[in-house]
């Protein structure tokens, strides 16, 4: 169990503030927050690179705050692949192992079990010159994974990768994570986040905002900025609200009304999910939570595209390939849409 407890650090503006969590052996724990956030710094932290100012990092209920880097059992891939371009990818992998008592027998056997597992033994007499991005991300993970860390700690490690590098990234780090790897991953893609997380951690100007089970987090966002960042846009402050037939009737713009079966109060946020707002057929009108509006904007994304309605307030509306093609939207039609009030949720 590794445990971060209370860690805080000044460096310059900026500043780590009491920073909490605990990660689970053969957990996937993602950290998550835009450039800037603070959480280069924080495994930085964690492997022993910086010094916080405070709080503590506890490993099996040891504090190794003051413990040496190379002492600690975690293993830091930094983003930029770094690799020595005088040496081939067999020896990069193998650098971290020679000088501190294994054999040559014993370097070449775990340089090639991972090569093999991080599926690069083809490579191994080829120079970094030589690979591709993709190719050099794989060998920085597996000469970090030569030393056997218990702690494998990643710094955007799909970042500037091509697409299809990056699918094959993420089924090598699920494969690492089903061995039975602890991983620490951060990240600013919330995509990638919840595709590898078993857990999801928020951090935003160095303050974390939420944790938790990735479809958790998503589903019930604790902040607009949790909301932001895992791409809901209808996100909405109650301005008034009273009690209506067993609902709470939130206004949040003059003349704009939301029902919700969840209770809400002036200064509190609600927000929708895209795909929770439905288009409403002429002949299906209902009294609660319809609008009329235009829509302004279409927005296509690979699987689905998204609808913008200017009802008084805009509302984006998720439309599946087929169900567009079905409902003939265009740019500047008029249309109708319904929300469940069960849909409209109070930020708790």
């Amino acid at each position: 169990m590794l445990e971060v407890e209370n860690i805080s650090k000044k460096a310059g503006d900026f500043s780590l503030n009491d920073i909490s969590f605990k990660v689970s052996p053969g957990e996937y724990f993602v950290l998550l927050g835009v450039s800037g956030a603070g959480k280069t710094m924080l495994l930085d932290i964690i492997a022993g690179l910086r010094r916080q100012d405070s709080g503590r990092i506890l490993v099996d209920g040891i504090d190794i705050t003051k413990v040496r880097a190379n002492k600690r059992g975690a293993g830091l891939v930094f983003q930029d692949n770094t690799v020595f371009p005088h040496l081939n990818v067999q020896r990069n992998i193998a650098y971290p192992l020679v000088g501190i008592g294994f054999t040559k027998s014993e370097i070449h056997s775990r340089v090639l079990k991972w090569a093999e597992t991080i599926d690069i033994v083809h490579l191994l007499h080829r120079k970094p010159s030589s690979l591709s991005g993709g190719e050099l991300r794989r060998v920085a993970i597996a000469r970090t994974l030569a030393m056997e860390p218990r702690f494998l700690l990643l710094d955007e490690p799909l970042s500037s990768l091509d697409v299809l590098i990056q699918y094959d990234m993420m089924r090598l780090l699920k494969k690492l994570h089903n061995s039975g790897q602890t991983i620490i991953h951060v990240t600013h893609d919330y995509n990638e986040a919840y595709t590898l997380a078993d857990t999801l951690a928020i951090i935003n100007s160095g303050r974390m905002e939420q944790t938790g089970p990735p479809a958790e987090v998503f589903r019930n966002p604790a902040s607009r900025f949790v909301s932001a960042l895992t791409g809901i846009r209808n996100f909405f402050t109650c301005v008034e609200s009273k009690s209506l037939e067993g609902l709470c009737c939130t206004t949040i713009k003059e003349g704009i009304h939301l029902y919700s079966s969840k209770p809400c109060s002036p200064g509190v946020s609600v927000f929708i999910r895209e795909d929770e707002i439905k288009f409403l057929q002429k002949d299906g009108r209902e009294d609660r939570n319809v609008f009329d509006g235009e829509v302004t904007d279409i927005i296509p994304s690979p699987d689905f595209f998204t609808v913008v309605v200017d009802a008084g307030a805009n509302f984006f509306v998720r439309l599946t390939t087929e169900d567009m093609k079905i409902m003939n939207i265009h740019r500047g039609d008029r249309v109708s849409i319904k929300i469940d009030p069960s849909a409209v949720r109070p930020v708790l």
